[in-house]
């Protein structure tokens, strides 16, 4: 193809016009001096000389003058590829030309060009190079692949309208001047060198006039320097500014160079936006996304899913409902945030939001819902799913419902969280939810509950039909009850193999504590605790119930039926009840293999202090062995009714006390195997029911019995129920020795009172229930190293069975038959 002449000559010292310079190329000075060249990638202006400067005045408007006239300060408003000669069935003539616009900075210039519009409908178009800022750009068409092959511009919309022609009276034909681009079909790449600023590009799919689907839309990458801005101004005029909006996929997309860089939402609806109607495979962005006050303002989507991405800085809410978030109807191959998770003041602001898996997440700084007024269920991830986790900072909840948290729609793989899991204000704020099941939660800090109902709280089997089982959790620090209902607790749906909270310490504190909220301060599972470790101390607060441990039964889909059961439970400090009914309390449907601790202490709430097995109808209520290094007591100012209690709702095969027994009852359902005291026991009862099944010739209710102290205004009861009604005349107790005295206390198998005045009376009776006629009541063997005396004129004390084998007292040997009968001293 030949090149017509050049059509202007040697430029002098004065404005030169808008000029046709060869069959591509054209020139012209701009609003503020500067020298601009329009370049296409090949020859377009063909043809009569005479037509030359007709046509380039159909496709180039300026602010004043023409091409070919002299006019200072001119604009270029709009280039019109559609007025290039249309070829029948193969589009326009220029179908894929370049461009490329320089600028060359003179006189008063900054150097760079505006361009107010490029027209291109029905136009695949090639390379475009822009040296400064374009305010709305069309290319593509039904039945063309290409839209634009690329763009790169200093920046879109950043000049806004004032640099397109004004339409007083908008048509069809001339529409009022906007900052809205639509490229039909696909976008090669898009090179922004500084901002997009209220602008909005959409890549669109190609239809025909029957709505047939003629041209598949897609994004290949996205280069923007500065930031993706929406408009701030809260208005109508706001929505969708600041928007890259794709109908399918968006290969990649890098935004910002800095901290100070990213995607920031404005006063509209979904203004500061990037949205993929398929898949997003790799996005990273410098600094933050920021919403605003427009609903889902600062915002990224993807219609089927999110490949890797990376926020420099945070993720920040607005004012907006959904703004200053991420959101995917697919799944994330990875999420890392390289500052914080910070609540706004919109409902459900700054959340990253998956229906698919999210399958690694790492989070550098909090996720944070403490701003003042956060909105509800602000700060979070939620997806369907999330294998790893790892979040540096803590997750603080705050005032609004539901802020600040982790949530997985089935299971939590490794969660890491470093710092606190403490709640606020709000309701199930500062909490992790799995609806499944968790494999290893690790919090580093503490979990602390507030004002709010479950705030500060881990829960798992939300969702009945999954497993809903914990396999392991370590708190470093303590969890301690607030003052809302389950604040500052951990609840499994299932099973939970391991739990250890706190950190190894010389002086253990209150790791495990009950707050003001009904059962705050709490563990527990619908199933079986495999393994407890306390390193501290548990301790009931104000609430009821707060401060425990609870295992309860369960109906499994495929297990059946499951008993609430704990297998082993150390507690390194003590256990205390507080001021709330049953606060301080280890409770299971099913039995306990093993409890160590410190020592156990009732509280001034009724129940509180106490330990309690089989309560439900699956599991046989067992106790393997209950070791306490210290004393079991009551509260020394005003204890609580029931309070320093072990229950046990089966058998109890082993009770080791290393102090004293003060004030405190041991009831056992079945039988009693062993206890041990170290030290005194005073005004305290202990109770045992007699065996599951009985020998044939034995039912021993209390086994070996050693108190190595004193024995003082209390009450070893064979043949009692829990509930202290007698049930059973076969009871039978094993060998019983006192290191100190016996005062004003009973031991009896089998016997119950006859009168008013207490055991020992001759209208003593066999107690209630089923009588054996192979099994008498009997206690084998009685020493006591000191003395033996009944206390009080109206009242007496007695050890008393069918029949007592052998009693010693000091060194005293007291005489019985040898042949049963209600014996008694």
């Amino acid at each position: 193809m030949s090149r017509p002449p050049t059509f202007i000559e040697p430029l002098e010292h004065r404005i030169a016009p808008a000029s046709l310079l060869d069959a591509r190329t054209i020139s012209y000075t701009d609003g503020d001096g500067d020298a601009v060249t329009v370049k296409f990638s090949f020859d377009v202006f063909t043809g009569d000389v005479a037509t030359l400067n007709p046509l380039a005045n159909t496709i180039f408007k300026f602010s004043s003058g023409v091409v070919g006239e002299e006019s200072p300060g001119q604009v270029l408003q709009r280039i019109d590829f559609t007025k290039f000669p249309i070829i029948a069935n193969k589009g326009s003539t220029v179908n894929g030309v370049g461009m490329t616009i320089t600028s060359t900075q003179a006189g008063t210039g900054d150097g760079f060009v505006d361009i107010g519009a490029i027209k291109a409908n029905g136009v695949s178009l090639g390379k475009i190079s822009i040296d400064g800022d374009i305010g709305q750009i069309d290319a593509g068409g039904s039945g063309l692949k290409i839209g634009i092959a690329s763009l790169t511009v200093k920046s879109i919309g950043a000049r806004g309208i004032g640099t397109q022609i004004p339409v007083p009276t908008p048509t069809a034909e001339n529409p009022a001047p906007d900052l809205v681009s639509t490229v039909t079909g696909e976008f090669g790449k898009l090179v922004v060198l500084d901002d997009i600023k209220d602008a909005r590009i959409r890549i669109a799919d190609g239809r025909n006039t029957q709505n047939q689907l003629t041209t598949l839309a897609k994004l290949g990458s996205v280069v923007i320097g500065g930031s993706l801005i929406g408009r701030t101004v809260a208005e109508a005029a706001s929505d969708e500014t600041g928007v890259i909006d794709c109908d399918r996929d968006i290969t990649s997309a890098k935004i910002g160079t800095d901290a100070a860089e990213g995607i920031i939402g404005g006063g509209g609806v979904n203004s500061g936006r990037l949205r993929a109607g398929g898949e997003i495979s790799s996005l990273t962005i410098s600094g933050d996304i920021a919403g605003g006050a427009g609903v889902r303002s600062g915002t990224i989507s993807a219609g089927r899913g999110i490949g890797s991405l990376t926020i420099g800085d945070d993720l920040i809410g607005g004012a907006g409902a959904d703004s200053g978030g991420v959101h995917s109807l697919g799944n994330f191959s990875s999420l890392s945030i390289g500052g914080e998770i910070k609540a706004g003041t919109g409902l459900d602001s700054a959340v990253v939001r998956a229906l698919g898996a999210i399958s690694k997440v790492v989070v550098t700084g909090n996720i944070d819902g403490t701003i003042a007024a956060s909105g509800a269920n602000s700060a979070g991830i939620i997806a369907n799913g999330l294998p790893s986790v790892l979040i540096k900072g803590g997750i603080l909840g705050g005032a609004g419902n539901g802020t600040a948290f982790i949530q997985s729609g089935r299971t939590i793989g490794t969660l890491n969280i470093s710092g606190d899991l403490s709640g606020g204000g709000g309701d199930g704020s500062g909490m992790v939810i799995a609806q499944g099941a968790a494999k290893n939660i690790v919090i580093g800090g503490k979990i602390l509950g507030s004002s709010g109902q479950q705030s500060g709280a881990v829960r798992t089997g939300l969702d009945s039909l999954q497993s809903g089982s914990l396999a392991s959790i370590a708190v470093g620090g303590s969890i301690e009850g607030g003052a809302g209902a389950n604040s500052g607790s951990i609840a499994s749906g299932g099973d939970i193999k391991t739990v250890k909270i706190g950190v190894s310490t010389s002086t253990p504190t209150d790791i495990l504590k009950g707050g003001e909220g009904l059962q705050s301060g709490t563990v527990s599972a619908q199933g079986r605790i495999s393994a407890i470790t306390i390193t501290g101390s548990l301790a009931g607060g104000a609430g009821d119930r707060s401060g425990g441990i609870f295992a309860t039964e369960r109906t499994d889909a495929v297990l059946g039926e499951v008993p609430g059961e704990i297998g082993s439970l150390r507690i390194v400090g003590n256990f205390t009840g507080g001021g709330g009914i049953q606060s301080g309390r280890i409770a299971t449907d099913g039995g306990i293999a093993k409890i160590i601790m410190a020592a156990m202490t009732g509280g001034s709430g009724s129940g509180s202090g106490s330990i309690q097995t089989g309560r439900g109808i699956f599991g046989t209520g067992n106790v393997g062995s209950i070791a306490i290094s210290g004393s079991l007591s009551k509260a020394e100012i005003t204890p609580g009714v029931g309070s320093a209690t072990i229950l046990a709702g089966g058998k109890l095969a082993a009770l080791s006390i290393g102090g004293g027994v003060n004030g405190a009852s041991v009831l056992v359902g079945d039988d009693l195997a062993s206890l041990s005291v170290g030290g005194d026991l005073a005004s305290s009862t202990i109770i045992a029911r007699g065996m599951a099944i009985q020998a044939a010739k034995a039912d021993v209710a209390m086994g070996r019995i050693s108190v190595k102290g004193n024995v003082t205004s209390s009450q070893f009861l064979a043949g009692y129920s829990t509930a202290g009604a007698d049930v059973n005349p076969d009871a039978q107790i094993g060998i019983v020795t006192v290191g100190g005295n016996w005062t004003a206390s009973d031991l009896v198998a089998g016997v119950a009172k006859g009168g008013n005045v207490g055991f020992g009376d001759p209208l003593n009776i066999k107690a209630s229930g089923p009588d054996n006629a192979a099994i008498i009541s009997r206690i084998a063997s009685i020493s006591i190293v000191g003395t033996a005396t009944a206390a009080g004129e109206n009242v007496t004390h007695a050890f008393t069975a069918q029949q007592i084998v052998k009693m010693k007292v000091g060194a005293i040997v007291l005489p019985f038959d040898a042949i049963p009968a209600n014996q008694s001293i």
